[in-house]
Parts: structure tokens; C-alpha cells; sequence
């Protein structure tokens, strides 16, 4: 959207390239290796299923936007808009199905993590109790032997 809005007028460093073009172009590379990275870790075909839905969506996204690129690059400038910003078939449209995936992936790990939470605690339910019991038979065993030790000076 930046680089249609500018028309080139904010450039690298060097005045070699768009700066908003070089930045996207970075952003989506981070964005791929994320993706990646996530899909690897996901540890079932649930958690999977939506990154790789991510990942689809986002290469459906590039080739979007390079095609906006080319066609304001020939000139069309109302065209390259509706590319980017049109109700169908928009880079827009891209990443809203980028961001719903992304949303779909982090709430079933927010519930596997939330569910291994739980199942941690209830492991951990007994333990006031064993501690309480353990204290118990320390004190009876501490009394016992005292008093065997004062039996043995009367």
C-alpha cells in the first residue's frame, strides 16, 4: 500500500530501490521462516493445519502483489489499487486470510497449552495433602523419640 502511496518518492539509503518495497520484501522473508519455524513446532495436524494454511495464504499474497506491482510498474495506477485494496482477489483479501489462519493456530496453542496447564495442576492436587500427612508422622516420630530418650533418664 505504502510503496502505491509514495510512487517512489521514499527510497533506500543508497537511492537504489523503493524503500517500502525493500522493506516488505524483508518482512516477507522473516514471515516465511516464522511460518516454518511454527509449522515445526506445532505438535499435532491441528496446530499444523492452519500455519500451512497461513503459509499458502501468504504465497497467494506475494504473487498478489507482484502482479499489483507490475501492473502499476506499466502505468495503471487505479488498477494496481484495486489490486491491493479491492474487495476480490486483493492482496487485502490475502493477508485478512493470512491473519484468520494465524488466529485459528494461536488459539488451538493457547488451548493446548491452557489444557497441559490444567493437567499439571491436577497432577500437583495431592501434594497439600502429603505435605500435611508428611508433617504429621514427622512430629509423631520426633515425640517418640524424645520420649524414648527421656525414658531412658528416669
Amino acid at each position: 500500500n505504502l510503496t502505491l502511496v509514495a510512487r517512489g518518492a521514499v527510497l533506500t539509503a543508497d537511492g537504489s530501490a523503493d524503500q517500502y518495497e525493500t522493506d516488505y520484501t524483508t518482512g516477507m522473508k522473516a514471515l516465511g521462516a516464522q511460518l516454518k519455524k511454527a509449522e515445526r513446532l506445532a505438535d499435532n495436524d491441528s496446530g499444523r493445519a492452519p500455519v500451512a494454511e497461513a503459509a499458502r495464504s501468504v504465497t497467494e499474497w506475494q504473487d498478489r502483489h507482484r502482479k499489483a506491482r507490475a501492473t502499476d510498474d506499466q502505468g495503471d495506477y487505479d488498477g494496481a489499487l484495486k489490486q491491493i485494496i479491492g474487495a476480490e482477489d486483493s492482496t487485502g483479501q490475502s493477508f485478512q486470510q493470512v491473519d484468520t489462519a494465524l488466529r485459528k493456530a494461536l488459539a488451538h496453542e493457547q488451548g493446548e497449552f491452557t489444557a497441559a496447564a490444567e493437567d499439571g495442576r491436577g497432577a500437583l492436587r495431592g501434594l497439600p495433602a502429603g505435605a500435611a500427612a508428611l508433617a504429621v508422622l514427622g512430629a509423631v516420630a520426633a515425640i517418640l523419640g524424645v520420649n524414648r530418650r527421656l525414658s531412658e533418664y528416669r
